[in-house]
Protein backbone atom coordinates (compact mmCIF):
# COMPACT_ATOMS: atom_id res chain seq x y z
CA UNK A 1 0.00 0.00 0.00
CA UNK A 2 1.52 3.40 -1.24
CA UNK A 3 1.73 6.69 1.13
CA UNK A 4 -1.23 8.16 -1.43
CA UNK A 5 -3.36 4.68 -0.62
CA UNK A 6 -2.78 5.55 3.31
CA UNK A 7 -4.31 9.02 2.95
CA UNK A 8 -7.58 7.50 3.58
CA UNK A 9 -6.92 6.52 6.65
CA UNK A 10 -5.08 9.64 7.26
CA UNK A 11 -8.23 11.40 7.22
CA UNK A 12 -10.51 8.70 9.07
CA UNK A 13 -8.17 9.27 12.23
CA UNK A 14 -8.48 12.73 11.67
CA UNK A 15 -12.11 12.58 12.02
CA UNK A 16 -11.83 9.64 15.16
CA UNK A 17 -13.87 7.14 12.60
CA UNK A 18 -10.80 4.62 13.45
CA UNK A 19 -10.89 1.70 15.60
CA UNK A 20 -8.08 0.95 18.14
CA UNK A 21 -6.28 -1.57 15.74
CA UNK A 22 -7.09 0.39 12.63
CA UNK A 23 -5.52 3.75 14.80
CA UNK A 24 -2.61 2.05 15.39
CA UNK A 25 -1.77 1.57 11.76
CA UNK A 26 -2.65 5.16 10.67
CA UNK A 27 -0.12 6.33 13.72
CA UNK A 28 2.74 3.69 12.06
CA UNK A 29 2.21 4.90 8.74
CA UNK A 30 2.44 8.40 9.77
CA UNK A 31 5.65 8.30 12.06
CA UNK A 32 7.45 5.68 10.77
CA UNK A 33 6.48 4.80 6.57
CA UNK A 34 5.29 7.54 5.51
CA UNK A 35 6.38 10.88 7.22
CA UNK A 36 5.02 13.17 4.50
CA UNK A 37 1.45 11.94 6.17
CA UNK A 38 1.87 14.44 9.03
CA UNK A 39 1.50 17.52 6.54
CA UNK A 40 -1.86 15.40 5.22
CA UNK A 41 -2.92 15.26 8.75
CA UNK A 42 -2.08 19.02 9.50
CA UNK A 43 -4.52 20.09 6.62
CA UNK A 44 -7.00 17.64 7.85
CA UNK A 45 -6.63 18.81 11.52
CA UNK A 46 -7.07 22.74 10.05
CA UNK A 47 -9.17 22.07 7.53
CA UNK A 48 -11.82 20.53 10.47
CA UNK A 49 -11.13 23.43 12.12
CA UNK A 50 -11.88 26.14 9.74
CA UNK A 51 -15.36 23.54 9.43
CA UNK A 52 -15.66 23.77 13.06
CA UNK A 53 -15.42 27.78 13.05
CA UNK A 54 -17.76 28.11 10.08
CA UNK A 55 -20.86 26.79 11.84
CA UNK A 56 -23.11 29.10 13.02
CA UNK A 57 -23.17 29.71 17.00
CA UNK A 58 -26.53 27.27 18.34
CA UNK A 59 -26.31 27.39 22.10
CA UNK A 60 -26.81 23.45 23.32
CA UNK A 61 -29.72 22.18 25.09
CA UNK A 62 -29.09 22.24 29.07
CA UNK A 63 -29.00 18.32 29.09
CA UNK A 64 -26.08 18.20 27.10
CA UNK A 65 -24.73 21.27 28.05
CA UNK A 66 -24.88 19.90 31.44
CA UNK A 67 -23.23 16.39 30.24
CA UNK A 68 -20.41 17.96 28.05
CA UNK A 69 -19.14 20.62 31.54
CA UNK A 70 -19.65 17.13 33.91
CA UNK A 71 -16.86 15.45 31.41
CA UNK A 72 -15.21 18.68 31.20
CA UNK A 73 -15.03 19.18 34.68
CA UNK A 74 -13.71 15.65 35.32
CA UNK A 75 -10.55 15.41 33.19
CA UNK A 76 -7.56 16.24 35.69
CA UNK A 77 -5.60 19.79 34.72
CA UNK A 78 -1.81 20.14 35.52
CA UNK A 79 -0.70 23.80 35.20
CA UNK A 80 2.26 24.26 32.33
CA UNK A 81 1.71 20.69 30.91
CA UNK A 82 -0.51 19.79 27.74
CA UNK A 83 -3.84 18.36 28.05
CA UNK A 84 -4.58 14.77 27.83
CA UNK A 85 -4.94 13.67 24.28
CA UNK A 86 -2.93 16.09 22.71
CA UNK A 87 0.19 14.66 20.99
CA UNK A 88 3.52 17.87 20.70
CA UNK A 89 5.28 18.27 17.81
CA UNK A 90 8.79 19.87 16.36
CA UNK A 91 8.36 23.35 16.46
CA UNK A 92 5.00 23.88 18.80
CA UNK A 93 5.25 25.29 22.02
CA UNK A 94 1.68 24.50 22.77
CA UNK A 95 -2.11 23.82 22.12
CA UNK A 96 -3.31 26.62 19.70
CA UNK A 97 -4.35 29.72 21.64
CA UNK A 98 -1.74 29.43 24.85
CA UNK A 99 -0.06 32.22 26.08
CA UNK A 100 3.52 32.25 25.08
CA UNK A 101 4.28 32.94 28.71
CA UNK A 102 2.59 31.17 31.79
CA UNK A 103 2.74 35.61 33.25
CA UNK A 104 2.83 37.13 30.10
CA UNK A 105 -0.10 38.57 28.02
CA UNK A 106 -2.54 36.25 25.64
CA UNK A 107 -0.72 36.00 22.15
CA UNK A 108 -1.09 33.32 19.51
CA UNK A 109 2.38 31.10 18.75
CA UNK A 110 3.33 31.93 15.81
CA UNK A 111 3.89 28.75 12.93
CA UNK A 112 2.21 26.72 15.24
CA UNK A 113 -0.87 24.21 14.06
CA UNK A 114 -3.29 23.23 16.54
CA UNK A 115 -3.08 19.66 17.59
CA UNK A 116 -6.17 17.23 17.22
CA UNK A 117 -8.36 16.96 20.02
CA UNK A 118 -9.32 14.03 22.10
CA UNK A 119 -12.14 13.45 23.94
CA UNK A 120 -13.06 14.13 26.52
CA UNK A 121 -11.49 17.69 26.77
CA UNK A 122 -9.58 19.12 29.21
CA UNK A 123 -11.35 21.57 32.17
CA UNK A 124 -11.52 24.94 30.88
CA UNK A 125 -10.31 28.16 32.38
CA UNK A 126 -12.32 30.16 34.02
CA UNK A 127 -11.79 32.99 31.86
CA UNK A 128 -13.54 31.98 28.76
CA UNK A 129 -11.02 33.48 25.94
CA UNK A 130 -11.96 34.06 21.88
CA UNK A 131 -9.45 30.42 21.85
CA UNK A 132 -11.54 28.24 24.57
CA UNK A 133 -14.92 29.11 22.69
CA UNK A 134 -13.37 28.44 19.50
CA UNK A 135 -12.29 24.61 20.66
CA UNK A 136 -15.49 24.40 22.14
CA UNK A 137 -16.41 25.23 18.79
CA UNK A 138 -13.81 23.05 17.27
CA UNK A 139 -15.37 20.07 19.35
CA UNK A 140 -19.01 20.22 19.08
CA UNK A 141 -18.06 20.21 15.19
CA UNK A 142 -16.16 16.99 15.35
CA UNK A 143 -19.04 15.47 17.72
CA UNK A 144 -21.64 16.18 14.86
CA UNK A 145 -18.98 15.54 12.39
CA UNK A 146 -18.02 11.91 13.92
CA UNK A 147 -21.64 11.15 14.56
CA UNK A 148 -22.80 12.09 10.70
CA UNK A 149 -19.56 9.57 9.86
CA UNK A 150 -20.18 6.84 11.90
CA UNK A 151 -23.22 5.31 10.32
CA UNK A 152 -21.97 6.71 6.77
CA UNK A 153 -19.00 4.56 7.83
CA UNK A 154 -20.94 1.47 8.91
CA UNK A 155 -23.16 1.68 5.94
CA UNK A 156 -20.05 2.05 3.54
CA UNK A 157 -18.72 -1.82 5.62
CA UNK A 158 -21.94 -2.90 5.06
CA UNK A 159 -22.16 -2.21 1.22
CA UNK A 160 -18.94 -3.33 1.26
CA UNK A 161 -19.65 -6.89 2.80
CA UNK A 162 -23.46 -7.15 0.74
CA UNK A 163 -21.37 -6.31 -2.30
CA UNK A 164 -18.76 -9.44 -1.67
CA UNK A 165 -21.69 -11.67 -0.78
CA UNK A 166 -23.72 -10.93 -3.45
CA UNK A 167 -19.68 -11.39 -6.04
CA UNK A 168 -19.52 -14.97 -4.03
CA UNK A 169 -23.25 -15.56 -4.37
CA UNK A 170 -22.92 -14.85 -8.03
CA UNK A 171 -19.37 -16.97 -8.59
CA UNK A 172 -21.62 -19.97 -6.66
CA UNK A 173 -24.54 -19.22 -8.91
CA UNK A 174 -22.27 -19.37 -11.65
CA UNK A 175 -20.37 -22.57 -10.68
CA UNK A 176 -24.05 -24.10 -10.08
CA UNK A 177 -24.93 -23.38 -13.47
CA UNK A 178 -21.61 -24.84 -14.67
CA UNK A 179 -22.07 -28.15 -12.90
CA UNK A 180 -26.00 -27.94 -13.95
CA UNK A 181 -24.66 -28.06 -17.39
CA UNK A 182 -22.18 -30.16 -17.53
CA UNK A 183 -24.73 -33.01 -15.68
CA UNK A 184 -27.43 -32.52 -18.05
CA UNK A 185 -25.19 -32.70 -21.24
CA UNK A 186 -24.34 -36.54 -18.91
CA UNK A 187 -27.53 -37.02 -18.26
CA UNK A 188 -28.85 -36.18 -22.12
CA UNK A 189 -26.36 -39.42 -23.26
CA UNK A 190 -27.42 -41.12 -20.72
CA UNK A 191 -30.51 -40.84 -21.89
CA UNK A 192 -30.38 -41.45 -25.27
CA UNK A 193 -28.17 -44.92 -25.10
CA UNK A 194 -31.13 -45.55 -22.44
CA UNK A 195 -33.51 -45.30 -24.89
CA UNK A 196 -31.45 -47.18 -27.59
CA UNK A 197 -30.91 -49.65 -24.93
CA UNK A 198 -35.14 -50.10 -24.18
CA UNK A 199 -35.86 -50.29 -27.90
CA UNK A 200 -33.80 -53.46 -28.50
CA UNK A 201 -34.70 -54.84 -25.04
CA UNK A 202 -38.38 -53.53 -26.52
CA UNK A 203 -37.56 -56.28 -29.67
CA UNK A 204 -36.61 -58.98 -27.53
CA UNK A 205 -39.71 -58.55 -25.57
CA UNK A 206 -42.04 -58.70 -28.59
CA UNK A 207 -39.98 -62.33 -29.68
CA UNK A 208 -40.47 -63.62 -26.50
CA UNK A 209 -44.05 -62.89 -26.20
CA UNK A 210 -44.73 -64.85 -29.80
CA UNK A 211 -43.18 -67.79 -28.12
CA UNK A 212 -45.06 -67.82 -24.60
CA UNK A 213 -48.58 -67.54 -27.00
CA UNK A 214 -47.37 -70.43 -28.68
CA UNK A 215 -46.52 -72.25 -25.33
CA UNK A 216 -49.90 -70.89 -23.98
CA UNK A 217 -52.10 -72.21 -26.70
CA UNK A 218 -50.00 -75.81 -26.31
CA UNK A 219 -51.05 -75.62 -22.73
CA UNK A 220 -54.67 -75.09 -23.07
CA UNK A 221 -54.98 -78.15 -25.21
CA UNK A 222 -52.70 -79.95 -22.94
CA UNK A 223 -54.79 -78.58 -19.85
CA UNK A 224 -58.04 -79.72 -21.77
CA UNK A 225 -56.63 -83.30 -21.92
CA UNK A 226 -55.88 -83.28 -18.36
CA UNK A 227 -59.43 -82.08 -17.01
CA UNK A 228 -60.44 -85.08 -18.72
CA UNK A 229 -58.65 -87.50 -17.16
CA UNK A 230 -59.38 -85.43 -13.64
CA UNK A 231 -63.17 -85.88 -13.59
CA UNK A 232 -62.79 -89.65 -14.35
CA UNK A 233 -60.50 -89.70 -11.28
CA UNK A 234 -62.57 -87.44 -9.48
CA UNK A 235 -65.08 -89.66 -9.45
CA UNK A 236 -63.20 -92.74 -8.83
CA UNK A 237 -61.93 -90.23 -5.67
CA UNK A 238 -65.18 -89.31 -4.62
CA UNK A 239 -66.24 -93.52 -4.09
CA UNK A 240 -62.85 -93.75 -2.49
CA UNK A 241 -63.52 -90.90 -0.06
CA UNK A 242 -67.12 -92.17 0.79
CA UNK A 243 -65.15 -95.68 2.10
CA UNK A 244 -62.83 -93.86 3.94
CA UNK A 245 -65.51 -92.14 5.72
CA UNK A 246 -67.16 -95.26 6.39
CA UNK A 247 -64.11 -97.26 7.69
CA UNK A 248 -63.30 -93.52 9.98
CA UNK A 249 -67.04 -94.09 11.37
CA UNK A 250 -66.17 -97.63 12.33
CA UNK A 251 -63.06 -96.61 13.67
CA UNK A 252 -64.71 -93.68 15.86
CA UNK A 253 -67.14 -96.35 17.22
CA UNK A 254 -64.59 -98.61 18.25
CA UNK A 255 -62.47 -96.61 19.64
CA UNK A 256 -65.28 -95.27 22.15
CA UNK A 257 -66.09 -98.94 22.82
CA UNK A 258 -62.56 -99.52 23.54
CA UNK A 259 -62.56 -96.35 26.10
CA UNK A 260 -65.70 -97.29 27.67
CA UNK A 261 -64.26 -101.31 28.24
CA UNK A 262 -60.89 -99.80 29.31
CA UNK A 263 -62.95 -97.13 31.73
CA UNK A 264 -65.01 -100.58 32.75
CA UNK A 265 -61.60 -102.51 33.16
CA UNK A 266 -60.20 -99.72 35.49
CA UNK A 267 -63.94 -99.68 37.86
CA UNK A 268 -63.08 -103.05 37.52
CA UNK A 269 -59.34 -103.26 38.66
CA UNK A 270 -60.05 -100.81 41.47
CA UNK A 271 -63.14 -103.28 42.50
CA UNK A 272 -60.64 -106.28 42.45
CA UNK A 273 -58.09 -104.33 44.49
CA UNK A 274 -60.93 -103.28 46.95
CA UNK A 275 -62.15 -106.35 47.48
CA UNK A 276 -58.63 -108.17 47.98
CA UNK A 277 -57.91 -105.87 50.58
CA UNK A 278 -61.12 -106.17 52.29
CA UNK A 279 -60.31 -110.13 52.04
CA UNK A 280 -57.38 -109.31 53.57
CA UNK A 281 -58.59 -107.27 56.04
CA UNK A 282 -61.73 -109.56 57.25
CA UNK A 283 -58.69 -111.65 58.07
CA UNK A 284 -56.78 -110.20 60.17
CA UNK A 285 -56.92 -110.62 63.84
CA UNK A 286 -57.98 -106.76 64.81
CA UNK A 287 -60.72 -106.44 62.60
CA UNK A 288 -63.41 -104.52 63.93
CA UNK A 289 -67.23 -104.61 62.17
CA UNK A 290 -69.46 -101.69 62.75
CA UNK A 291 -73.09 -101.07 60.87
CA UNK A 292 -73.72 -97.83 59.30
CA UNK A 293 -77.72 -97.22 59.63
CA UNK A 294 -79.75 -94.96 57.01
CA UNK A 295 -80.95 -91.33 58.06
CA UNK A 296 -84.10 -90.15 57.55
CA UNK A 297 -84.05 -89.51 54.11
CA UNK A 298 -82.86 -93.32 53.50
CA UNK A 299 -83.77 -95.35 55.87
CA UNK A 300 -83.45 -98.69 54.21
CA UNK A 301 -80.01 -97.58 53.12
CA UNK A 302 -76.92 -99.53 55.58
CA UNK A 303 -73.70 -99.90 55.03
CA UNK A 304 -71.05 -102.32 56.97
CA UNK A 305 -67.72 -100.87 57.90
CA UNK A 306 -64.68 -103.22 58.61
CA UNK A 307 -61.70 -101.85 60.66
CA UNK A 308 -58.26 -103.08 60.52
CA UNK A 309 -56.88 -101.49 62.88
CA UNK A 310 -53.49 -103.48 62.99
CA UNK A 311 -53.47 -101.57 59.37
CA UNK A 312 -55.34 -98.55 60.37
CA UNK A 313 -57.16 -98.97 57.59
CA UNK A 314 -61.61 -98.83 56.88
CA UNK A 315 -63.23 -100.86 54.07
CA UNK A 316 -66.99 -99.37 53.68
CA UNK A 317 -69.70 -102.06 51.72
CA UNK A 318 -72.71 -100.08 51.50
CA UNK A 319 -76.09 -101.32 50.01
CA UNK A 320 -79.68 -99.82 48.75
CA UNK A 321 -77.92 -96.14 48.84
CA UNK A 322 -79.90 -93.84 46.08
CA UNK A 323 -78.13 -93.15 43.08
CA UNK A 324 -77.42 -89.18 43.05
CA UNK A 325 -77.85 -86.97 40.09
CA UNK A 326 -74.43 -85.95 38.21
CA UNK A 327 -72.37 -83.28 40.17
CA UNK A 328 -73.28 -85.07 43.30
CA UNK A 329 -71.44 -87.87 45.35
CA UNK A 330 -71.03 -90.07 48.53
CA UNK A 331 -68.56 -88.52 51.49
CA UNK A 332 -67.12 -90.74 53.89
CA UNK A 333 -66.06 -89.00 57.55
CA UNK A 334 -63.92 -89.74 60.34
CA UNK A 335 -65.44 -88.08 63.45
CA UNK A 336 -63.38 -87.81 66.56
CA UNK A 337 -64.79 -87.35 69.98
CA UNK A 338 -63.83 -84.00 70.34
CA UNK A 339 -66.83 -84.16 67.34
CA UNK A 340 -63.44 -83.31 64.86
CA UNK A 341 -64.73 -84.13 61.27
CA UNK A 342 -62.51 -85.36 58.81
CA UNK A 343 -62.73 -86.27 55.78
CA UNK A 344 -62.50 -90.01 54.73
CA UNK A 345 -62.83 -90.09 50.58
CA UNK A 346 -65.91 -89.99 48.48
CA UNK A 347 -67.70 -92.95 46.80
CA UNK A 348 -70.55 -93.24 44.09
CA UNK A 349 -73.02 -96.55 44.06
CA UNK A 350 -74.23 -98.60 40.78
CA UNK A 351 -78.00 -98.45 39.50
CA UNK A 352 -78.80 -101.52 42.87
CA UNK A 353 -77.10 -98.96 45.15
CA UNK A 354 -74.22 -100.48 46.32
CA UNK A 355 -70.80 -99.04 46.37
CA UNK A 356 -67.24 -99.62 48.05
CA UNK A 357 -64.42 -97.61 49.66
CA UNK A 358 -61.34 -98.27 51.56
CA UNK A 359 -60.04 -94.81 53.21
CA UNK A 360 -56.55 -94.79 55.45
CA UNK A 361 -57.17 -93.75 59.22
CA UNK A 362 -54.88 -90.52 59.37
CA UNK A 363 -52.45 -91.02 62.62
CA UNK A 364 -52.71 -88.97 65.59
CA UNK A 365 -56.38 -87.81 64.94
CA UNK A 366 -57.38 -88.98 68.63
CA UNK A 367 -60.35 -91.27 69.61
CA UNK A 368 -62.68 -92.03 66.38
CA UNK A 369 -66.46 -92.01 68.18
CA UNK A 370 -68.71 -91.63 64.72
CA UNK A 371 -68.15 -92.61 61.13
CA UNK A 372 -71.22 -90.96 58.57
CA UNK A 373 -72.04 -90.63 54.92
CA UNK A 374 -73.08 -87.34 53.32
CA UNK A 375 -74.36 -86.41 50.18
CA UNK A 376 -71.66 -83.28 48.72
CA UNK A 377 -70.84 -81.88 45.56
CA UNK A 378 -68.50 -83.68 42.85
CA UNK A 379 -64.85 -84.11 44.49
CA UNK A 380 -65.53 -83.76 47.91
CA UNK A 381 -65.49 -80.98 50.34
CA UNK A 382 -63.23 -80.62 53.48
CA UNK A 383 -66.25 -80.02 55.96
CA UNK A 384 -69.69 -81.78 55.23
CA UNK A 385 -72.52 -79.21 53.87
CA UNK A 386 -74.84 -81.90 52.80
CA UNK A 387 -77.43 -84.39 54.79
CA UNK A 388 -76.63 -87.81 56.85
CA UNK A 389 -77.30 -90.33 54.76
CA UNK A 390 -75.27 -93.22 57.23
CA UNK A 391 -74.60 -92.60 60.51
CA UNK A 392 -72.92 -95.61 62.90
CA UNK A 393 -70.87 -95.65 66.22
CA UNK A 394 -67.75 -96.72 66.77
Amino acid sequence: MTCDDRSDLVLLRTLGGLSGEEEAAARRAIEQECPPLTDVEAEAEATLAQIALSLPATAPSDQVRAAFLARVAAEPRTSGAAPAGTSARPGAAGPVGAASSSNGPSAWTPNVRPTRPSLPFPAPAPARSAWGMAVVATAAALLAVLVVWAPFHQQLASARLEAETAKHDSDSARQHAEQLATRLAAADAELHQTQASLETKSAAVASQMAELKNLLATAKEELAKRDARLASEESALQDARRDTQHSQELATAMSARLDALAKQHQVLTELIAQTEATMTAMRSPQLKIIDLAGGATQPKAWARLFWDQQRQVWHLLAVNLAPLPQGKTYELWFITAAQQKIAAGTFTVDARGAGMLVAAIPPNIGVLALAAVTDEPAGGVVAPTGAVQLLGSL
